[in-house]
């Protein structure tokens, strides 16, 4: 697995699943470059507050759009704790937050 596309709707960062994919590929790649976050086309995002692409637009519309907020997604990433994020099931929680914990202390 050489990059990770990970689509943003406005709970990605808030699911501690979706977390645990940005953990994992970290850990197996450890290069921030190598992740690109994207808006889900026709959401506006709620976490930063910024545009997102119309359903259908060009790619190089949509590339754009996630070059222009990429800083605002890795100031977030930095500041992110995962004992505010959230799963379905408790159990799931704690088990992910101790994958967490072990890997990042």
């Amino acid at each position: 697995c050489q990059r990770l596309l990970a689509l943003q709707g406005d709970t990605y960062l808030k699911r501690l699943w979706c977390v645990i994919e940005l953990f994992t590929f970290m850990e197996i790649r450890g290069r921030e470059e190598d992740i690109e976050m994207r808006p889900i086309p026709g959401k506006r995002g709620t976490l930063f507050d910024f545009e997102a692409p119309a359903p259908g637009a060009p790619p190089e519309e949509v590339l754009a759009l996630v070059h222009r907020h990429r800083d605002k997604w890795v100031a977030y990433l930095r500041e992110f704790d995962s004992n505010e994020a959230s799963a379905y099931l408790a159990e799931d929680r704690e088990r992910l937050l101790a994958t967490i914990e072990a890997g990042f202390g």
